[in-house]
This record gives structure tokens, sequence and C-alpha cells, in this order.
């Protein structure tokens, strides 16, 4: 992955917050199609509920992981944001379900397990974010506290 890393580095910023949705959407469609042909190679039923679910998570998660290598700043935050979204939209999923009467289906079960997936993915995400700034924070403050101190003598 650190080729594909240093690859985005070399690109401005103001570029990688250009292209980071066309390659997030790039990325979905190409995990979309990977499992789906894998799949269907190795001879699974692609419509049914195990083989939409994986579907929609791999394809989810190759525009998450997209996302992640494009954003030249915060990746951690914008990743977990949408990671939220995604979230939020199978809940929603989930929900219409509820109101239609077609509750207990699979399709249900996988909504659910999908936002469950993808938030409990953005809180780590966050956590991520937040360890990355103390981390940070201790660098500065140890190397601060190393400027000021006076020379020492021997």
């Amino acid at each position: 992955m650190n080729e594909y890393e240093d690859l985005f580095k070399k690109l401005p910023n103001w570029l990688r917050w250009v292209i980071f949705i066309p390659i997030s959407a790039i990325f979905y469609t190409l995990f979309f199609f990977l499992v789906r042909i894998s799949y269907g190679y190795i001879g699974y039923d692609l419509d049914s509920p195990i083989g939409m679910a994986l579907q929609q998570f791999s394809s989810i998660a190759g525009f998450l992981f997209g996302c992640f290598l494009c954003v030249p700043k915060h990746e951690y935050i914008i990743t977990g944001v949408f990671s939220v979204i995604w979230g939020f939209l199978a809940l929603f999923a989930l929900y219409s379900q509820y109101v239609t009467g077609d509750l207990i289906s699979y399709t249900s079960l996988t909504d659910l397990i999908l936002a469950v997936i993808f938030i409990v993915a953005a809180v780590y995400l966050f956590m991520e974010h937040r360890k990355k700034q103390l981390i940070n924070s201790e660098i500065v403050t140890d190397t601060d506290n190393h400027l000021n101190k006076p020379p020492s003598t021997m």
C-alpha cells in the first residue's frame, strides 16, 4: 500500500481533493466487479442475500479505501464521515423495510450488519485520528521542551 500512498503524496494537495471522489468511485466499481466476477466464478448465486451483502460491503469498502488513499489531510476524519454516512444509509434502508412491513428478510439482516460494521469502522477511524493527534502533540511537546532546556555542562 505504500507505493499507492507515495503515488498520491506526489500530487499537489488541491489535486488530491479534486480527484478523491472520482478515485473512490473507481474503487467502488472495481471492488464491486471483482466480487461479482469471483463470486460468479465460484458458482454461487449472485442474487442470494449473502452475495448481495458481500457485493455491498466490498464496494463500499472500496469507496472508503479510495477515499483514505486520496484525501491529503485528515484522512481518518473524512473516511470516518463517509463511513458514518454509509452506516446511516443502511439504517435508513432498514427503517424503510420496517415501514413497508418487510422487516423479516435477509436484506434487512444484511442492512443491519452493514450499518453496524460501518459505524464501528467510523468510531475506529475517529479513535485512530485522535491517537495520531496525541502522538503528534507529544512529539511537538518533547521537541519544545528539549529546545527550551539550557545546555548541560559536562
